[in-house]
């Protein structure tokens, strides 16, 4: 009997023992897979987020570091594809911002260009006044002088058409008058 006792107390450990290292086997297990999983998940949303995909959120839950790691990336994950959104703003603004620069360039470039050209334009009509005044000067006094011989020359002949000889003509003092203007026109 005694040997059955030892035989069947035997086979109890025995099946503990089974029972034990299943029961250790599958704790294990899930203790690997309550570890493993998350940190997979971890590492794929990390190579992710170096391929540029800011839109990769965990759903780990937990409050202990594993938890609180994939808080922290989700975190991290926010905050750069804030960073990113701000940076794409910030970027349009400057090249908005630069070409209203070129326009403005543009426009003072043409501004210049056409102040520039006025000014020309206004040098060479002050120089052109300036010639055109000169020109005119003598003339207007070539003019003045051959309306002047013009008009000596139609009174003295006026006075020979009256039928004056040439002693009554010299003697008359508007004759006279006529050659001397005419001598001062010419000199």
């Amino acid at each position: 009997q005694a040997g059955e006792s030892f035989q069947a107390a035997r086979n109890v450990a025995l099946l503990q023992v089974v029972v034990t290292f299943l029961l250790s086997i599958v704790i294990v297990m899930g203790l690997v897979r309550y570890i493993t999983v998350p940190i997979h998940q971890l590492e794929q949303a990390a190579g992710d987020v170096a391929e540029g995909d800011l839109t990769v959120h965990l759903d780990i839950p937990g409050k202990d570091e594993i938890g609180r790691m994939a808080g922290a990336f989700n975190h991290m994950t926010e905050a750069l594809r804030s960073a990113r959104e701000q940076r794409i703003q910030q970027e349009e603004a400057l090249r908005r911002q630069n070409e209203d620069l070129e326009q403005a360039m543009r426009d003072l470039e043409e501004t210049q260009h056409q102040l520039v050209m006025k000014e020309k334009m206004a040098s060479l009509g002050d120089l052109v006044a300036g010639i055109a005044h000169e020109i005119n000067n003598p003339i207007g006094v070539i003019n003045g002088s051959a309306d002047v011989s013009r008009r000596c020359a139609e009174r003295i002949d006026a006075l020979v058409a009256e039928g004056a000889n040439s002693d009554d003509l010299k003697a008359d003092p508007r004759y006279a008058q006529f050659v001397n203007m005419l001598k001062e026109n010419i000199g």
